[in-house]
């Protein structure tokens, strides 16, 4: 639909383009052993904790929560120095349901359910407010067998496969950041709301002092100094990585102070520092 959203969009696009290397390699697929997989995995990030969006919760309660961590080291044989790197990454998040999908119509489905299980709450300027960062994680997993031997003819034969099996991974991260929002002076809330609206607003500051200090080039950049940005360290400063920042603003001048905290924080993606002007 014409009114359809980024991630809509990039899973159509996602599919499209998987239809077409299909349709060019044609029968060859099969006799090159190249297969092209397209998984989701999905999580919000709710005050410091992380959530698996796709897990079961009623199954298993405890499953819900997921932990940021490095990827499983390698050491090098000839520098000997230790390395950490992942299918999809330095950072790797355990243990994270990823869902394998086959259509459009069944990627829908599986983000449906995992927005249905997003935390939200009514405020003065949303009732259906987010109350978390959402992460979709769209991963595309391209593997390959080579051409078997005549050894590895044999050993299939026998039952036990001597195909090397490459494998190529990307990642695209489409992460729906809660908006900042003050609250009005005077104005009595409950607590929980209270400390939503503290822990938003602290790992956003974060976000922008981390991409603050890329943009800089700086030597050191904290991401460890907050779950979200410890969690898209990939994204932003990966070596091969590329970020986009979409900001929503809002027409009405009710909201014109929420419009200029977004474009402060516009600023500092694009400028490395904060304005007030």
């Amino acid at each position: 639909p014409p009114d359809a959203g980024v991630l809509p969009r990039a899973l159509q696009f996602l599919f499209k383009e998987k239809a077409r290397l299909d349709s060019l390699r044609g029968d060859s697929v099969t006799a090159t052993g190249v297969k092209i997989h397209i998984e989701i995995a999905a999580m919000e990030m709710y005050g410091s904790e992380l959530r698996d969006l796709l897990v079961d919760s009623d199954k298993d309660k405890e499953r819900e929560k997921v932990q940021v961590a490095l990827a499983q080291g390698v050491t090098s044989k000839t520098s000997k120095k230790k390395t950490f790197a992942g299918p999809f990454g330095k950072i790797d998040v355990q243990p994270l349901t990823s869902i394998r999908v086959f259509s459009p119509h069944e990627a829908f489905a599986v983000l449906s359910r995992a927005t249905a299980k997003r935390v939200t709450a009514r405020t003065a300027h949303n009732d259906t407010s987010s109350r978390s960062h959402a992460i979709f994680q769209l991963r595309i997993v391209r593997e390959e067998r080579g051409a078997e031997t005549q050894q590895q003819q044999q050993q299939d034969q026998q039952g036990a496969s001597g195909r090397h099996t490459s494998m190529q991974t990307g990642c695209l991260n489409l992460i729906d950041l809660a908006g900042s929002e003050r609250l009005p002076p005077g104005e009595q809330v409950c607590a929980s709301l209270l400390n939503e609206c503290k822990a938003i607003n602290l790992s956003l500051s974060h976000l922008g002092q981390c991409v603050c200090d890329l943009v800089r080039k700086k030597a050191h950049i904290n991401f460890r100094n907050h779950q979200l940005t410890w969690l898209l360290q990939d994204c932003l400063g990966g070596p091969k990585s590329k970020c986009v920042f979409i900001v929503t603003l809002s027409p009405l001048p009710s909201h014109s102070m929420e419009t200029k905290n977004s474009l402060n924080f516009a600023s500092t993606v694009l400028l490395g520092g904060m304005t007030d002007e």
